[in-house]
């Protein structure tokens, strides 16, 4: 779904994807094409950042056989590293097609992944208006992909050097809906 999104401009993070069973790929190059001085790559079905790693252009070798291991079961997303994923990831929640709560998720320092298993902490996150507006915009792209309104849905982004969202993923059948966070709970 990445690429459907940037096909219709919708602000994803900027994604490579390697097919599964591909043996033939050159991270060093694809870092160099794409102008990227760190990336991170992760299979398409990971789960809590298991298999989730980052390179830089002076590991993109030695991460070959980590990566045809991933092959062997799934597509690899290579991403461009966004630096203020240190900020936090933050998690936007919606129901009934109205915004519900919203979670911003800190990696432990010297961490990319921002789940508790690896030192990550998280909060309660407060938006402001027109972030709750950017999030309804992203849920109306997909419901232009999909074709139908979206009931529950979790839409997890990172902010750019820009200060603009970037797509992590969208989630609509993820059971982590931080429930815990809500006051009225």
């Amino acid at each position: 779904y990445l690429k459907q999104l940037e096909n219709i401009e919708a602000p994803i993070i900027p994604t490579v994807i390697i097919e599964k069973g591909s043996t033939q790929f050159d991270l060093e190059q694809l870092m160099l094409e794409q102008n990227w001085t760190k990336a991170v790559v992760k299979s398409s079905e990971s789960f809590f950042g298991q298999h989730n790693f980052v390179v830089d252009q002076t590991s993109t070798i030695a991460s070959k056989e980590r990566v045809l291991n991933m092959l062997k079961k799934s597509d690899v997303l290579v991403q461009q590293f966004m630096p203020r994923i240190s900020e936090g990831e933050i998690s936007f929640l919606f129901y009934g097609g109205q915004f519900s709560h919203a979670i911003q998720k800190k990696p432990a320092p010297r961490e990319h992944r921002i789940h508790r298993m690896y030192g990550g902490h998280h909060q309660r996150y407060q938006p402001t208006e027109k972030e709750v507006k950017q999030i309804q915009e992203i849920i109306s792209k997909m419901e232009e992909i999909s074709g139908d309104a979206i009931d529950k849905v979790r839409v997890d982004v990172v902010r750019d050097q820009d200060n603009q969202f970037k797509i992590i993923e969208i989630e609509v059948s993820d059971p982590t809906q931080y429930l815990w966070f809500l006051e009225d709970h």
